[in-house]
């Protein structure tokens, strides 16, 4: 996505509004037009548990998801599903 045409999109700007209500802040500093996201990555054969890109500057990986796949690598996510069942 080009610097004009991300800058443009009402998404981004919905996510500036957001954070700034929030208090997030920004510095305006390093590259600015890099995407980012997040991996989890699980132990030995699980692979790939979670993955947010950031589709338009400003959006963010869901915590809960983040949350669930980072008890998946430890197994305490089954635990509390089976636990709850009882």
């Amino acid at each position: 996505m080009g610097l004009v045409k991300g800058v443009l999109t009402p998404q981004v700007w919905r996510n500036i509004n957001r954070n700034k209500k929030t208090g997030v802040e920004g510095n305006l500093k390093g590259e600015g037009r890099l995407l980012g996201g997040v991996l989890v990555v699980g132990k030995n054969d699980q692979g790939v548990l979670m993955d947010a890109r950031e589709e338009v500057w400003g959006t963010h990986a869901d915590v809960d998801a983040v949350r669930d796949a980072c008890l998946k690598i430890e197994g305490k996510k089954e635990e509390a599903k089976s636990s709850s069942s009882l």
